[in-house]
């Protein structure tokens, strides 16, 4: 006789208990994650079973650490250290820096096998940190003579978009803001590393879930829109540097109807995680082939070469 197959048993969810007085906490990078592969969102906050962290992903603490550094050397600048003192104060910080990061995320991350005593990511990023470090000193304060850059400042915000669900996030901002003469209320800045340049070249910024949530967190508090974004990109993989600027052309009328958007998908995801449905997946190859949940996602993306061969082993 056949073996039984044995029922696997049911996962356990996170499930807020609105009845309780439970919220919906959501947040920018929480909607990405959803709008990429809900399947991984299942996975990653919905599921109490999973032990399973994520890795630290050398790009995001990288991030934080390339933001530590533009702000040291900015801060040293301003207070009328040379070039060459600032370079050489930077020399050797990155795996301090870096280590210091993942010593203090240690209980929502592990470290990552890619990085894990590797001089040689340490050495090269140590390198990239600087050239980006002159870069800005060299373009802003060699090719304009007195100016003075403000450090971003990080703002924790945190709103209940209805009574169920409560946002939170941080921005960079800066408030009265003077550039070229013209006074901005408030101006976000960012600065982003990463691994290739897909996500910057080609991404709609007037359009991005960031964007619009970052307008949502100044609109929501001072009643005002921020009338410019400014992003310096770094990629680490080809090394290039470059800057993503966004003017507010115009001024928004309907506040309400222009976060339409956002509120349907604030809306979408909060049924979502009342009513998980695990079948939902929108994952695309290369990112289905890092997804740290690969191994027990039963709906991983097959190319046409995948599926071809499954195809021909099966004659």
């Amino acid at each position: 006789m056949p073996k039984k197959k044995t029922q696997q048993p049911k996962p356990t969810l996170k499930i807020p208990d609105l009845s309780k007085g439970e919220k919906v906490y959501l947040s920018y990078s929480k909607l990405n994650l959803f709008k990429d592969c809900p399947k991984q969102f299942y996975f990653r906050y919905l599921r109490e079973d999973i032990k399973e962290k994520p890795t630290v992903w050398p790009g995001n603490i990288a991030g934080r650490v390339f933001h530590k550094a533009i702000e040291t050397a900015i801060n040293m600048k301003n207070d009328g250290t040379s070039d060459k003192l600032i370079i050489a104060e930077l020399d050797g910080k990155f795996q301090e820096w870096y280590e210091l990061e993942v010593e203090e995320n240690k209980k929502f991350y592990k470290k990552s096998k890619e990085i894990a005593m590797n001089s040689k990511f340490f050495q090269q990023h140590d390198k990239m940190m600087k050239s980006v470090i002159k870069f800005i000193l060299g373009y802003f304060y060699h090719q304009k003579n007195n100016i003075i850059i403000k450090p971003e400042k990080e703002y924790s915000i945190e709103w209940k978009w209805d009574k169920d669900i409560i946002v939170s996030g941080i921005v960079d901002l800066e408030i009265h803001e003077q550039i070229d003469f013209e006074i901005f209320d408030y101006q976000i800045f960012d600065f982003k590393v990463t691994k290739d340049s897909t996500n910057f070249y080609y991404v709609e910024w007037d359009k991005a879930i960031q964007k619009i949530m970052y307008e949502y967190f100044i609109w929501n508090t001072h009643k005002k829109f921020p009338e410019a974004f400014t992003y310096l990109v770094f990629n680490r993989e080809d090394k290039l540097l470059f800057f993503k600027e966004s003017f507010r052309k115009e001024e928004i009328k309907q506040p309400e109807k222009y976060f339409a958007e956002l509120h349907e998908m604030l809306i979408e995801v909060k049924e979502y995680v009342l009513n998980p449905d695990d079948t939902l997946a929108n994952p695309e190859e290369n990112k289905c082939r890092w997804c740290i949940y690969n191994k027990i996602c039963d709906q991983k993306f097959q190319s046409k070469y995948i599926k071809a061969a499954k195809k021909r082993n099966k004659k």
